[in-house]
This record gives C-alpha cells, sequence and structure tokens, in this order.
C-alpha cells in the first residue's frame, strides 16, 4: 500500500514538484532522479569527471574493515571500488543512538537496494552501496534519544545527558566517548520494553556495540556492519585522517573563495525562497574547525583573516590554509559543503535522502561547477510506516482501511464516532446555529428599524444564546464520548501508532522498538519489503 507524497502531512512542495512535476524545478536540481531515460548519460558523466582519485578509493574503506571476517558480498563491494565502471549510491546520517529513527534503517535499505536495482538494468556498469557516517557533527542533543513503545504500547523516550552542555560548541559526536551513562540507558530501556523472545538478543548487540569507552562513532559503525554486513554495505568514516587529507584541495578552494561561494549560493537560495523555501540558511564559509576538541564555525575575520565562532582564535588566510595543509582532520564540511565532498572522493551516482536533504540539493548546484565536481542525483529514500497486527485489527473492527487511516490522522477519532453514533452532533448543532443566527438577523432588522439603541442588546441575546448552544454541544459530546470510550480509546492508540509524538512514525521510533517485537530478522522483512523508487510513503505490515 502506497500513498502520494500530496497527500503525507508536512511534504514540501519543493519534494513533490521535484518527484511529479520535475520541470518546474529543473533550473534548481539540473537533473533529477525521475529522467531515466538521461541515467546512462548521468553515469558517464560521472565516471568522466572522475579522475585521479580510484587509485585511493578503495583504501579509504579498507582501512576501516581491519576488525572481524567480512561477508562475501562486502568484500566484493570493496574490490569492485578500484574498477573504472564502479558507481556509488550513497546516503548518510547523523550516529544516532542505537541508530536514531527508523529512517536511518530505510536510508541504508534504499541504497542497498537501489544499488541492486541498477546493476539489474545497467549490466555494463557495477553500483556500490555506502553509508557516510556524520560523525563530524556536532549537535549531540539530536542523536541522544532512543524513542520506543513500552511495555504499556506507550511512546517512551529515554536520553542519554549531553556531556557538553553547549550544543554550539560541542566536540564532535564521531569522537564523543561512550560514558558509563550508557549501562544506565540500556538497563532503562531493557526494563522498559515489553520482554519477548528476542529481548536478549537486541540487548546483547547493543550492549556489546555501545560498550563504555567506546565513541559513539565506533559503537555506531559496529552495529550498522553487524546489521547490514550480509547485504554489502560500505561504511565510510569521513573522520578518518586518510578521508580528511585527500579532502584538502576542496578545503584549500573554501578559504580562498568563500566569498564567491556564499554569493552564488545566496543569490539560488533568495530565487528559491520566492518559489519555496530554503532549507539551509547560507554561511559565510562552508567549513569548521576543532579546536579543544569543540567544534567551531570558521567565519571571516577582518581583511582577509579568518576566525573561531564564540573563540578569540584568529587566523590569517596564510595560516588557515597552512593548517588545512598539516592538520586536515582537524577541518570538516557543513551540510551544504558536504556532498560535493561525496561526490569529489566517490564516484556517487545518486544520494538516499529524504525530504529536508532532496531541499537543499536545490541550492548547492552552483557548488558543484566551482568546484569542478560531476553533482549527483538526489533520490528520494523509501519512507513508510509500520502497521502492525493489532493495529489493523482494531481498523479492520471499525471498517476502515489502512491507507484511510493514515490520511486521516487529526480526524479518525471524530470519523469513527460519527459512524458509531446515531445522530451527528457536530452537523445538528451548525444546522441550528445558523438557523438562530438567521432569525435573530431578522430581529435585529427590525430593531434598526424601530429603535436603533436596541441593536447592541439584540445582538448581546444571541451571543448569550449561541454560547448556550455551544456548551449544550459539548455535554452531548461528552456524553457520546462515555458512551463510546472504548472505542475511542482503541482509535487514539491507532493515531499513536501512526504518529508517535504527532510525527510520521519513521521520524520517532527506533528500530530496535520493533526488533524487540519481531527479532532481529525484522530488518529482512525491511529489505524484502520495502519500495524502492515508488516514489510514495509506504504502509507496511508485518509478516
Amino acid at each position: 500500500m502506497h500513498v502520494s507524497f500530496n497527500k503525507v502531512s508536512g511534504s514540501p512542495k519543493l519534494l513533490t514538484d521535484y518527484l511529479y512535476d520535475f520541470g518546474k524545478v529543473k533550473k534548481y536540481f539540473g537533473k533529477g532522479a525521475v529522467q531515466k531515460e538521461l541515467y546512462p548519460g548521468f553515469f558517464e558523466n560521472v565516471l568522466k569527471r572522475y579522475t585521479g582519485r580510484r587509485r585511493i578509493l578503495k583504501g579509504l574503506f579498507s582501512g576501516d574493515y581491519s576488525y572481524g571476517a567480512l561477508s562475501e558480498a562486502t568484500a566484493c563491494n570493496i574490490d569492485l571500488l578500484e574498477k573504472e565502471n564502479t558507481l556509488i549510491v550513497i546516503t548518510g546520517q547523523q550516529l544516532g543512538i542505537a541508530g536514531g529513527p527508523l529512517y536511518t534503517f530505510y536510508k541504508i535499505l534504499s541504497a542497498i537496494k537501489l544499488a541492486e536495482s541498477l546493476k539489474a538494468g545497467y549490466p555494463d556498469y557495477n553500483f556500490v552501496p555506502v553509508f557516510w557516517m556524520a560523525g563530524d557533527d556536532h549537535d549531540f542533543d539530536e542523536i541522544s534519544k532512543i524513542v520506543f513503545q513500552d511495555k504499556e504500547n506507550k511512546i517512551s523516550e529515554i536520553l542519554y545527558e549531553n556531556p557538553f552542555g553547549d550544543e554550539d560548541s560541542g566536540n564532535s559526536v564521531g569522537f564523543t566517548p561512550v560514558g558509563p551513562a550508557i549501562t544506565g540507558l540500556l538497563d532503562q530501556l531493557e526494563s522498559s520494553l515489553r520482554p519477548t523472545e528476542f529481548t536478549p538478543d537486541v540487548m546483547k548487540l547493543l550492549r556489546e556495540c555501545y560498550a563504555e569507552g567506546k565513541t559513539f562513532g565506533s559503537a555506531f559503525r559496529e552495529m550498522i556492519f553487524r546489521l547490514f554486513d550480509k547485504y554489502g554495505l560500505l561504511i565510510l568514516n569521513p573522520q578518518n585522517e586518510n578521508v580528511k587529507r585527500e579532502l584538502i584541495p576542496i578545503f584549500r578552494e573554501e578559504i580562498l573563495n568563500y566569498r564567491t561561494h556564499t554569493e552564488q549560493l545566496i543569490k539560488v537560495s533568495a530565487k528559491l525562497e520566492e518559489e519555496y523555501h530554503a532549507q539551509v540558511k547560507i554561511r559565510p564559509v562552508n567549513l569548521f574547525y576543532n579546536h579543544e576538541n569543540r567544534r567551531h564555525a570558521i567565519e571571516p575575520d577582518e581583511g582577509e583573516g579568518f576566525r573561531l565562532k564564540k573563540k578569540k582564535v584568529r587566523f590569517t588566510k596564510e595560516e588557515l590554509l597552512q593548517e588545512v595543509e598539516n592538520n586536515p582532520a582537524l577541518f570538516s564540511p557543513n551540510v551544504v559543503l558536504r556532498p560535493v565532498c561525496q561526490d569529489y572522493l566517490m564516484p556517487v551516482a545518486f544520494y538516499l535522502g529524504g525530504p529536508a536533504e532532496i531541499s537543499y540539493f536545490a541550492q548547492i548546484q552552483p557548488l558543484y561547477e566551482i568546484f569542478g565536481v560531476e553533482g549527483s542525483v538526489p533520490y528520494m529514500r523509501s519512507s513508510a510506516t509500520i502497521i502492525e497486527k493489532n493495529i489493523t485489527n482494531v481498523l479492520e473492527k471499525y471498517k476502515l482501511n489502512p491507507v484511510e487511516a493514515f490520511l486521516m490522522k487529526d480526524d479518525m477519532v471524530e470519523s469513527v464516532i460519527r459512524s458509531l453514533s446515531d445522530i451527528d452532533i457536530d452537523k445538528t448543532f451548525k444546522k441550528v446555529a445558523a438557523s438562530w443566527e438567521s432569525d435573530f438577523n431578522e430581529i435585529i432588522r427590525l430593531v434598526n428599524a424601530l429603535d436603533k439603541t436596541l441593536e447592541d442588546p439584540a445582538a448581546k441575546s444571541l451571543g448569550r444564546a449561541l454560547s448556550s448552544l455551544d456548551e449544550l454541544k459539548r455535554r452531548m459530546e461528552s456524553a457520546r464520548d462515555k458512551k463510546h470510550e472504548v472505542a475511542i480509546n482503541q482509535i487514539k492508540k491507532v493515531v499513536t501508532a501512526l504518529y508517535p509524538n504527532n510525527n510520521l512514525q519513521e521520524r520517532e521510533l527506533n528500530f530496535f522498538s520493533f526488533a524487540n517485537k519481531y527479532g532481529l530478522s525484522f530488518l529482512d522483512m525491511l529489505y524484502d519489503k520495502l519500495s524502492v523508487g515508488r516514489n510514495e510513503h509506504q504502509l507496511i505490515i508485518p509478516d
């Protein structure tokens, strides 16, 4: 079952036009995932412009695979990186504890399945799925919680306390040590989950990956590796010093010509704001610098110099360029420059992203020409809501199909109650109120003809009458709701399951909330059922 993003609450107009009416947005994106007839040309352009770095590509990955045995699929994909006809299908995400929201897993599965589909459709090329670990990001609050369904099927969340306090100047999450608080967090998670036959395996995996003394980067990477190695997913850690060294030309160009870059980005963003929205706020310089284990934005200073945001640390242009040469690992791109870095390092055909990421691709196109990089094509990741058996049972009871229920959202309770009730309270009272207002308007007309000083008392009489009517309506609705209390509670649980915290399920619930119920093989079910390339939100009923 699928639903158009035109009908999904909160879908940006820029996204829906990109998916369903590409001609309207072509001027911002240049090329789109819907232009399937142009794919061979896209692929050839990427391979032609990706020169001189193929020799180092395998090494960027293989160094991070020094531990443990690799699956045959992963080992094969590492070897394919050396082939001149190999293209990358990439996605990435911040390093959320236990994976963060479900969409992290949907992104990865989308990249894997798209790579497989492309290989079948274009056998002259190889396609390798890659996950970019966004470990340089420093907003710890964004990755610090696990949201799940507890024993009572209520939505709960557990937080790992921000070790920095100040989210604007925190250490890069990937380098942050996993502290002793992780034990209490995982204990709390286990005690809050409904015990099942799968709970021991789920908790064993999480405890082994998120062990005190590791970093959040290494913990996240181990978890993703253990879950997705069998599918051949390659994981790139951009915090690796070898990766940063390869990015020196990008960092230098940004420092030397940031004014030109910013000017072009602002022009596009201003034009975009006239029609849609600009997803990313443009910064003067698209780089961060690590100083005393804290990540700071680089900003222009007087003359040709630079400074670190909120710090009394300054560099001349020459000093900053020298620092790039000597210590590239201290630098990292912001969200605007990151896609350029990815596409410079690798021959990327497609970037799998969500609505926000596809939106910021509309702003960054000028940077690709500036940096001489062939830009990847943004591709909408799989998007889904899991509808479990207990939910479908309730829907069947009240004669709702899953698509109807998903689209109703805020109106579901009222719709079901209307179907159960003999009278439509809202419709009846609206009809009576309209009749009263019409009759009172006739009285006010007569009052005006007789004595205008009576107009105000007449209007107040109407107000009191309508207020009394509203009070009676509320009391009747309360009586009706009490009569149908069981149904109301059941439908509210459905709404909570489909829209936890009033948000799309994929943006809230953690994968292990479901793995605890269905086992770690729940990932295989998602792999089998998730659609890629439909450009619609999917409703999935687990086996």
